[in-house]
């Protein structure tokens, strides 16, 4: 009896033992199935995540191709740079032709108010046509002609070619108002106010030495048409831009040999001067280091040869070239790693190369990280490779 008693009591024992393992192992199949559910859970998370942040990126990309109609084919000039061009963009900027500016309400083209709008979004240089004799007026003279046209005044017929024969007075009288038509020392006043509400006035050194770098600073190039380019309109600007003190900011152009022997020997410009070049006398002109040593800047046609602006380069002149309005004008100018382009559609265009350097920027990341993994995996045999970075501005 007590032999069956003992063996009964082994045989629970064991079924207690077949039960406890029997529920461990349920216990640790239930904890893998709980962290499979919490890793699947998490991935789903990290996907809709993933999904939402590509979503959003993609509505912010097709909201800006609908404030800068257009520039719509930007994606596509845009795949296109070349690595030397895509660096090349985080060095370049924008500048208004004739203080155009699109899409603000309330601000005419052209006018003083104008000039500070487009300094506080960010185009700080201006290529500016100039007319009239004694007192210039910041304008062309087929946009003076259009504003008298519509005021009705009689006796100014091809008023485009005959602004000299009128005097101010006559002029404003016409419809040539201060405000759309500024003369160049109210012009400059304002300029250098802008400037200077900006924090991007230049003043030199303290010892005198230092230099303006003409590749970054905000310049007012002065384009003077017909009989205004002589000894008086001259020396009376140069006045004006020294009184304001932005004598550094204020560029004349010069388009011949005449015109520089002109400044050179009869007037006190003490300024920058920017040598012009038109693509329909020649887009192909010899350019020598001695012909350009008085020149500050080069301002060439965008549609000058690809052989003049490789050695315009070479010679280290900063080159302003006109006219770019579209996204592949930007691509013409990147790739012949020009300095800035003159638009008449700057605030666009400004938007379309503050998008590209962003890309550019992340593309040369992944450039330089495939190139870490290749050289972490022992491809690089031939001693290593860079990706030179761009001059941040």
């Amino acid at each position: 009896m007590a032999t069956k008693t003992s063996a009964g009591k082994a045989g629970n024992a064991t079924r207690a033992n077949g039960a406890g393992v029997k529920e461990e192992e349920h216990n640790v199949t239930t904890q893998q199935q709980e962290k499979q559910q919490a890793k699947a859970t998490a991935a789903a998370t990290h996907k809709a995540a993933h999904q939402k942040q590509q979503q959003q990126q993609q509505a912010q990309q097709q909201q800006a191709h609908v404030v800068h109609p257009g520039m719509e084919d930007e994606r596509e000039w845009y795949s296109k740079l070349s690595p030397e061009a895509c660096e090349q963009v985080h060095n370049m900027r924008v500048c208004s032709h004739r203080a155009r500016l699109e899409g603000v309400d309330g601000v005419a083209s052209g006018s003083l108010a104008a000039y500070s709008t487009l300094v506080k979004a960010g185009v700080s240089c201006f290529d500016i046509d100039f007319t009239s004799d004694g007192q210039l007026l910041a304008t062309h003279p087929e946009d003076l002609q259009a504003a008298v046209q519509s005021a009705g005044q009689p006796g100014m017929a091809n008023l485009a070619t005959r602004v000299h024969e009128f005097t101010l007075e006559q002029l404003r009288a016409a419809g040539a108002d201060e405000e759309r038509f500024p003369t160049a020392e109210t012009l400059v006043k304002v300029y250098a106010a802008s400037l200077e509400d900006a924090g991007l006035l230049w003043r030199p050194g303290k010892e005198g030495g230092e230099a303006p770098d003409y590749q970054e600073l905000p310049v007012l190039l002065m384009d003077l048409k017909g009989p205004a380019y002589n000894a008086q309109t001259i020396n009376s600007t140069a006045a004006a831009a020294k009184a304001a003190h932005v004598a550094a900011h204020v560029a004349l152009f010069v388009s011949s040999p005449e015109q520089l022997q002109l400044v050179q020997k009869q007037t006190q410009w003490a300024g920058p001067l920017i040598r012009a070049y038109m693509d329909r006398q020649d887009p192909n002109p010899p350019v020598t280091a001695e012909e350009l040593a008085p020149f500050a800047l080069l301002g060439p046609s965008l549609k000058m040869s690809d052989t003049f602006f490789a050695a315009a380069a070479q010679l280290g002149k900063p080159a302003l070239a006109w006219t770019a309005d579209t996204p592949a004008d930007l691509h013409r100018a990147a790739q012949a790693r020009l300095n800035a382009v003159v638009s008449n559609r700057p605030i666009a265009l400004r938007a379309v190369l503050m998008d590209w350097r962003d890309r550019c920027s992340e593309r040369q990341r992944r450039q330089r990280q495939a190139a870490r993994r290749l050289a972490g995996d022992g491809g690089d045999r031939g001693g290593g490779w860079q990706l030179g970075g761009p001059r941040q501005r």
